[in-house]
């Protein structure tokens, strides 16, 4: 390491001798040296030792400029630098250790080369500009653009790929991302268990109360259910308040088939028809069948369909029931009580279903 003021003043042969040795060790060694040289020329080249930089002094002599960094561990160094020119039109290449050409950028200001990786983590940032993806060359964990990421041409997935759910990597249009969303399978309705009751002790109702704000419907499930009276119909009312059942005689309005013809049921409106004449006897069947409360939740005219055999006047003649219903009034429904038109419940099991709200 040498310095020098680069000036030989008058002196003997041996102090001008020292003197020429130190310019020249200076010149050699870039004025290599933990400080600037004392005496400094316009372009004069120095190592700053403290910081590993090659620095050149200014052309009016007033500053240093950074060159490079030197990197005496590894034997390289890097430019430093705000600026990069081409010296052609040709514009500049980057080649990797092997001297293969990796990027170029045209005297355009274009970009090329065969990848380009951004790493995880990192950001790239087009915030005033324009860039084309192509053959997935730009692969990070963030591509961030101020304005339009994108204003070169894209490959889109086609409406066959969309509705498949095909991962292609393509983009998707209003229309494709529509058509897939369409395609997706509507969830299955759950049908859950609510309550169960084993009709015995003669109760003169069977009552089932429910929370109507989490079902689509209600059924009742009825397994052989008899009356104490032979030949007797089932009945039902609704409750809008989760106590009381509506009886009134204009409440409710109701049709009946039997064995496929219109039933004769009874005159009152008071209640809705589940199943017309009905055997008691020993050896007949009780009624079994299902009774469907639609959309219980609505504050609507609720509407009521009951289907179901039984045995008739004797055993082994069969009845089927089909009868549909609907309450008067516009209130949401909370509760349903089936009794016979006469006498008790004897014997039968009525299981109340609910179907979820999706």
């Amino acid at each position: 390491m040498s310095q020098n003021d680069f000036a030989i003043a008058d002196q003997t042969f041996p102090a001008m001798l020292a003197d020429l040795n130190s310019g020249f060790q200076a010149l050699a060694s870039l004025s290599s040296g933990a400080a600037a040289p004392p005496t400094t020329y316009p372009f004069q080249l120095w190592t700053d030792t403290t910081s590993a930089l090659l620095k050149v002094r200014n052309g009016a002599n007033n500053a240093w400029l950074t060159l490079a960094k030197l990197d005496p561990g590894t034997n390289q160094w890097e430019p430093r630098a705000d600026i990069i020119q081409a010296l052609t039109t040709a514009g500049v290449t980057i080649r990797n250790a092997a001297g293969t050409a990796i990027a170029s950028f045209s005297n355009a200001g274009v970009l090329s080369g065969a990848s380009i990786t951004i790493g995880v983590g990192k950001t790239l940032d087009i915030s005033a500009g324009t860039m084309t993806l192509a053959n997935d060359q730009i692969d990070g964990a963030k591509v961030k653009a101020a304005t339009d990421l994108l204003r070169g041409t894209v490959e889109l997935a086609t409406e066959a790929e969309a509705i498949a759910g095909i991962d292609t990597g393509r983009a998707m249009t209003p229309f494709t991302t529509k058509k897939a969303i369409a395609a997706i399978p509507a969830p299955a309705q759950t049908i859950v268990l609510i309550s169960q009751t084993v009709i015995s002790g003669s109760p003169g109702t069977a009552d089932f109360f429910f929370d109507e704000t989490l079902y689509d419907e209600i059924t009742l499930s009825i397994g052989n259910l008899k009356t104490s009276g032979d030949n007797g119909y089932i009945l039902l009312q609704l409750s809008d308040n989760g106590t009381t059942f509506e009886a009134g005689g204009t409440a409710y309005s109701s049709t009946a088939s039997l064995n496929g013809a219109a039933a004769t049921i009874a005159t009152s409106a008071g209640y809705i028809n589940v199943s017309e004449t009905m055997g008691n006897a020993t050896g007949e069947d009780g009624y079994s069948g299902t009774v469907r409360i639609i959309q219980p939740g609505l504050a609507k005219r609720t509407g009521v369909m009951a289907s179901g055999r039984s045995d008739g006047t004797t055993a082994g003649n069969p009845q089927h029931h089909e009868n549909t219903g609907s309450r008067k009034t516009s209130v949401a429904t909370k509760g349903v009580r089936l009794y016979p038109i006469s006498g008790t419940l004897a014997s039968g099991t009525i299981t109340m279903y609910g179907v979820l709200k999706p």
